[in-house]
């Protein structure tokens, strides 16, 4: 059987469940800077029209943009923080499994899922991190 005749049997990656299995674990990886780089285009493309028009309104006794950046920076804080929480859940149950199955060697994907899922987890934290020093300098410093 070669690939040209278009007879290929299909293969364990190719498979439903294994595409599933990876685009949830591409999402929970790529969550954390997916959502950063969303929240920081959104606050510096809404700074900037606001500066540039001279919008002067005031919410809660900040200006009305400085109270838009913090908004969309506990937005995007929340929903960093529950793909986290996802990225967390997924890394303990691959590696539960992964331990309860006792022979390793016969089961990669799963040392592969929990490892995936781990650096999802990590990257989830730092850029929680990264959103929160890009939004927080709006609670104190002027933002035009």
């Amino acid at each position: 059987m070669t690939a040209g005749d278009g007879n290929v049997e299909p293969t364990a990656a190719a498979t439903p469940e294994a595409r599933r299995r990876f685009l949830t674990l591409a999402g929970l990886f790529l969550a954390g800077p997916s959502i950063w780089m969303a929240h920081f285009f959104l606050v510096y493309l809404v700074a900037e029209a606001m500066c540039a028009v001279g919008v002067d309104a005031e919410v809660l006794s900040l200006p009305l943009l400085s109270a838009a950046t913090l908004l969309a920076t506990a937005l995007a804080v929340v929903a960093a923080a529950v793909t986290t929480l996802l990225a967390y859940r997924r890394w303990r149950t691959a590696s539960a499994s992964r331990a309860s199955d006792g022979d390793r060697s016969s089961e990669p994907q799963g040392e592969h899922d929990a490892q995936i899922a781990l650096a999802g987890f990590l990257l989830g934290i730092l850029f929680i991190v990264a959103i929160l020093f890009v939004g927080m300098p709006a609670a104190a410093l002027d933002p035009c």
